[in-house]
């Protein structure tokens, strides 16, 4: 497991501010707001602008920066900043910029100093936190900007007001008002990577953006708090968030004052948001309720029927404080009274449910485990894993506590139980949860559940896919109900699919449907799988009809198999992978990533990050691959896995073919100890990466017997989409081969735009026809994955070369080098012709191979020739590329 170090709360000692300071952030993440507030405080029509803003947004360093910015020989900036004890004294916020004879009535003469200094330039007053500013100080400012003496950049506070003489400025034009308001997501990751100096991760940058409210000042304590810790060269966020005395104060200060009434409406919120707002008038009185919304401590909006006003507390890290400042018996006695103030209602909407047994159980009270294991299937919905794992445990513990009675819901609770635990990587946990009710088992609903929950956790989790299998199969020959057979033989296609076990799979599928109708859960399980089939065997165009069905009615069966959700999503993102369909897939794949939210530290969220890294490198895009590739692998935390190919196969292979082979022969050493056989269908990244490793390190003869050998492998298994970019891989290596016919068959056989197009690559390669190696790469470029295209244009150079077309191969080195350019970094053996055209391939390969600072000896030994033809082949390529040794061929073969 990689070791995990927090966020230095100190930068290095190069650095390093005074003792007893926090290090400054940088600027970054706000270009749009930056270029707004510039263009506003310049608009020769208007007299400046005032940026608004919530505390610790960021409106005092954006207006900082745009001053800092004005060039110094046509502005001059004179600074000021308002405060509350100022305001109380006449010209208090710009007594620096005054005179010492000034009189206050003779305000034509104030600051004259600064104008004067201004002379032809122009006078700019930055002005932070106006909404502070005395009277006499605003009236100052209005006077300068009417008599167009200065220009106005200043900051306030949002809902503080403006004095009224800036207030009649902008009333009438005469000032700009920008608002400013949160950090937006890729805002908060490019800020966050900035003070990191490093990778963050997709969930935990959503989590830490959430958390702060997008607020810079919240974020910047959260992460000297620690909330952030790098494992794996990938930054992870901690399950916090920690509640410093800093972060405490801060957040203090912003709700301000408090009496009692007000506090226990802040508490309930805290407990229970968002809340009915009748109901939380009826628990905490209607004048409290009305005082924190006017002071905007809480947040109004419609609930989801739009039928009732929900509250809000109007930051998340409120409840946080508030949280923490509350005793445990308060809280306790908060939690049983909204409990049965919705239970008053007679109302049971399943959010009500959910809520109810929540509080219940906190609280401390006896809670109904049925009431318990229905929420528990709510929260499983929502692929919110602890809190379901949570009330699956208590409602199995209520059961079994039910002494010299038959526990009759401790099977489902069970079940439930297990797969939840499963998904959050605690199988362990999850196999004891279904020994302790093997014996206790009902009806063919239990038991069928029980052996499903049971599959998955021992193929999955415990890597013991020969004990999954006879444990299905012996629930599949027991079990009398063909509704409860076929869900268990739908799990049985799923493990074997993940297995690579296509045919199998495919057998449990159509045995499944053989059961007759079921109810929609188990419908949508085995449609899931038969969308998985369709999509690795190639068959884009169904696997999407069947996706598209299913979410037609996910209303009737999400609550059952919520997971079914994220499986419709893996099939359409492979689907779209193989056809060539790049934004779709990548569209799919963020839709899984949203499925499964800031959960995401369950391994499913593992598996849409490899897919993503797929996709990415599909376009060309490699470091994209190699970063999204790491946000999966973070997800591991160093153990055993599920998508552990996957993400490890994509990043060794992004690696590869950015010409970094140590980095990719690491990643391939991590997949050896990580990933697991019952995965091999979907972690077949793996497999394909291999070649690309070997070509990387020079070795390209072994490179294509692993493409074959993988191309091999893949259709034993009948991935037929894997099949079809391993034979591909072996083209874009350099050897064609027998390849054409075996990727005509394949293409035949599949949707979309891509297949046909690597089985014309095949034949064109394998004809060295240049024209047909050029329309190749046309239809690449058309499709988007460009690294394609600037292979298959290199090649055709070097196709037009070998039968003396000089003109044509200059236009396709022109056309390959152009497209190459939009793949950044890649280092493919293809692309190393349009980067050295004047070698020969022996030449290219052995340029490479000095480039990663082997010597003529191990050359030699790895080509399997002499010293001497190495030596001689290594002067004529010094004099062809006109380098002095390896360390400048090094510049040219490295990225």
């Amino acid at each position: 497991m990689a070791e995990s170090r927090p966020f230095p709360d100190q930068p290095g000692p190069a650095d390093r501010p005074p003792p007893g300071t926090a290090p400054a952030w940088p600027f970054v993440g706000r270009t749009t707001e930056l270029a707004a507030v510039r263009s506003a405080l310049l608009d020769a029509r208007a007299a400046g602008v005032i940026v608004i803003g919530d505390a610790g947004v960021g409106k005092s360093r954006l207006a900082a920066k745009v001053a800092a910015d004005l060039d110094p020989e046509r502005n001059l900036v004179v600074r000021a900043k308002a405060t509350e004890a100022a305001a109380r004294i006449p010209y208090g916020a710009l007594a620096h910029l005054l005179p010492a004879d000034r009189a206050p009535a003779s305000g034509a003469r104030l600051l004259p100093d600064a104008v004067a200094a201004a002379g032809r330039r122009r006078l700019v007053l930055a002005l932070d936190d106006a909404h502070s500013l005395d009277p006499a100080s605003a009236a100052l400012v209005g006077g300068l900007l009417e008599r167009g003496e200065a220009r106005l950049l200043a900051t306030a506070r949002t809902g503080s007001g403006l004095p009224a003489p800036l207030a009649a400025l902008y009333g009438n034009g005469t000032l700009h008002r920008l608002e400013l308001g949160p950090l937006g997501h890729a805002q908060t990751v490019r800020l966050l990577e900035a003070v990191v100096g490093g990778q963050v991760e997709d969930a935990g940058a959503r989590r830490l953006w959430r958390v702060a409210g997008g607020n810079p000042l919240f974020l910047r304590e959260l992460v000297l708090a620690g909330m952030l810790a790098e494992s794996g060269g990938v930054w992870r966020c901690a399950a916090g968030p920690p509640l410093t005395p800093r972060l405490r104060e801060l957040i203090e200060a912003r709700i301000g004052a408090v009496d009692d009434e007000e506090r226990l409406v802040l508490e309930y919120l805290a407990l229970g948001e968002p809340l009915c707002e009748a109901m939380l008038r009826e628990l905490a009185g209607p004048d409290a309720v009305a005082r924190v919304r006017e002071r905007q401590l809480v947040t109004a909006a419609p609930d989801p029927n739009g039928r009732r006003r929900q509250l809000r507390l109007a930051h998340p890290l409120y409840g946080e404080a508030v949280r923490a400042a509350t005793g445990p018996l308060p809280a306790r006695a908060r939690l049983r009274r909204m409990a049965e103030a919705v239970e008053g209602t007679g109302r049971r909407r399943r959010e009500d449910v959910l809520r109810v047994a929540t509080w219940r159980l906190d609280s401390g009270g006896e809670t109904d485990p049925g009431l318990l294991l229905r929420a528990a299937w709510l929260a499983w919905s929502a692929l919110d894993l602890e809190l379901a794992a949570r009330l699956a445990g208590a409602a199995l513990h209520g059961y079994l506590a039910r002494p010299g009675r038959r526990p009759g819901g401790a099977g489902q609770a069970a079940a439930l139980l297990a797969t939840v635990l499963h998904f959050a990587d605690r199988d362990e946990e999850a196999e004891a949860a279904l020994r302790e009710v093997a014996e206790r088992l009902g009806d063919d609903r239990e038991r069928a559940l029980h052996a499903g929950a049971r599959g998955l956790v021992l193929a999955w989790g415990l890597a013991r896919d020969r004990a999954a299998g006879e444990v299905l199969a012996g629930a599949a020959a027991t079990i009398t109900d063909g509704a409860w057979r076929r869900h268990v033989l739908a799990l049985s296609a799923w493990v074997a699919l993940f297995a690579g076990r296509v045919p199998e799979a495919r057998e449990a599928v159509e045995r499944a449907r053989a059961q007759g109708a079921a109810p929609p859960a188990i419908t949508a399980e085995t449609d899931a799988a038969g969308a998985l089939l369709d999509a690795y065997g190639g068959l884009a165009d169904r696997a999407e009809a069947t996706v598209r069905a299913r979410l037609a009615d996910v209303d009737e069966w999400r609550d059952e198999a919520p997971i079914v959700q994220t499986t419709l999503a893996h099939a359409r993102t492979v689907a779209h992978l193989f056809a060539g369909r790049v934004d779709a897939g990548l569209a799919a794949a963020e839709r899984g990533l949203e499925l499964v939210k800031e959960t995401g530290r369950a391994r499913i969220a593992a598996s849409f990050s490899g897919w993503r890294a797929q996709l990415h490198r599909l376009r060309g895009e490699l470091e994209e691959a190699a970063r999204w590739s790491r946000d999966g692998t973070a997800k591991l935390a160093g153990r055993p896995a599920m998508f552990a190919g996957l993400c490890l196969g994509e990043l060794a292979c992004a690696e590869a073919q950015l010409g970094r082979a140590a980095a990719a022969e690491e990643a391939l050493d991590r997949a050896a100890a990580l990933a697991r056989p019952a995965w091999h269908g979907v972690d077949f990244s793996l497999v394909l990466a291999r070649p690309w490793v070997l070509a990387a390190r020079g070795d390209d003869a072994a490179a294509v017997a692993a493409a074959l050998a993988a191309a091999e492998d893949a259709e034993r298994h009948g991935l037929r989409g894997y099949a079809m970019f391993a034979l591909h891989d072996a083209v874009r290596l350099g050897a064609a081969g027998t390849v054409p016919a075996r990727l005509r068959a394949l293409a035949e056989g599949m949707d979309g735009p891509l297949p046909p197009l690597c089985a014309a690559h095949a034949d064109a390669a394998a004809a060295r026809d240049g024209d047909g190696l050029m329309a190749v790469a046309e239809g690449f470029e058309r499709l988007g994955t460009l690294l394609y295209a600037a292979e298959a244009a290199a090649q055709a150079a070097g196709a037009y070369e070998a039968v003396g077309e000089d003109r044509p191969a200059a236009a396709a080195l022109a056309r390959g080098r152009a497209l190459a350019g939009r793949c950044p970094g890649a280092r493919t053996p293809a692309l190393a012709a349009l980067s050295a055209p004047e070698l020969t391939a022996r030449q290219r390969q052995i340029a490479r191979l000095a480039a990663q600072g082997l010597s003529n000896r191990e050359i030699a030994a790895r080509l399997d020739i002499s010293m001497r033809t190495v030596g001689n082949h290594l002067v004529t390529i010094y004099e062809r590329l006109g380098v002095t040794g390896r360390d400048e061929l090094a510049k040219l073969y490295q990225p």
